[in-house]
């Protein structure tokens, strides 16, 4: 492959870190990239969760591929490029059951008898984060400086699955701290309840409420659960200068450390 080849295929992974892409667009255009630097009829990117890995993203393999789940310790060539240090390969002599015989695009139901196949590990923080895996119908397709292709490649890979990890990280605290914004406004808009009550505690009660909830003094309200706490925050509210102004309640108990 020449220089110019592969940084074509290089250069735009590089600008898609920069990129909000989804998460399928990434993956997607992330197995056309390295099938253009290792030639092959299939690849798949798959996620490590747990013992099991689930495919993320194939080229080439039948769109079924990516409604299963593979347990690793019944895979054996799986589990073996989990442990590698980098790519290896499995040549078509290879005794070890292939994952995907039979989902190859095209060649659905049929056992795929020769075969070349290469993968790696990616790893995200030194952890193992998944696979990448590349499979060949012919013999001897892959080349020894394929190799050291795909364990260059497997760093940009690795950059490429992190990036879509935090996006998706943000957009799931995106997402709760819209819902914890709703709860806000929802409580805002509840109409407040009122002090009820004839009884000499109660109107002495009601009394310092409305001396405290003139002031600007911070209030600190105590008592067992059930004693109606948050009716006495309410009346200081109706009875403070900013009654006009909404009452946001917050669940502190609720709230993450880093938040809080």
């Amino acid at each position: 492959m020449t220089a110019n080849a592969l940084l074509g295929a290089l250069v735009p992974l590089v600008d898609d870190l920069a990129r909000d892409l989804a998460e399928g667009e990434r993956y997607r255009r992330l197995l056309k990239a390295v099938r253009t630097l290792v030639p092959c009829d299939a690849a798949a990117l798959l996620r490590l969760d747990g013992d099991w890995l689930v495919p993320l993203a194939v080229d080439g393999l039948s769109s079924d591929t990516l409604g299963r789940r593979f347990k690793v310790d019944e895979h054996p060539r799986l589990q073996l490029l989990l442990e590698a240090e980098g790519p290896r390969r499995f040549p078509a002599g290879s005794r070890l059951p292939d994952p995907y015989d039979g989902l190859v695009e095209g060649m659905e139901g049929e056992q795929l008898e020769v075969h070349d196949c290469l993968g790696c590990v990616l790893r995200v923080g030194e952890r193992p984060w998944g696979l990448l895996t590349l499979d060949a119908l012919e013999a001897e397709r892959f080349a020894p400086h394929d190799l050291d292709i795909l364990q260059a490649f497997a760093s940009l890979a690795a950059a490429t699955v992190s990036v879509a990890d935090r996006m998706e990280q943000l957009a799931s605290r995106a997402s709760q701290e819209y819902q914890r914004a709703e709860i806000y406004r929802a409580a805002v808009e509840t109409a407040p309840r009122r002090l009820l009550g004839q009884s000499a505690v109660l109107r002495k009660l009601l009394d310092e409420v409305r001396t405290v909830g003139a002031s600007d003094l911070t209030v600190l309200v105590t008592g067992e659960t059930g004693v109606g706490k948050e009716l006495v925050a309410q009346a200081l509210h109706a009875a403070s200068p900013r009654a006009d102004k909404p009452l946001v309640t917050i669940n502190c108990a609720a709230l993450p450390d880093s938040l809080v």
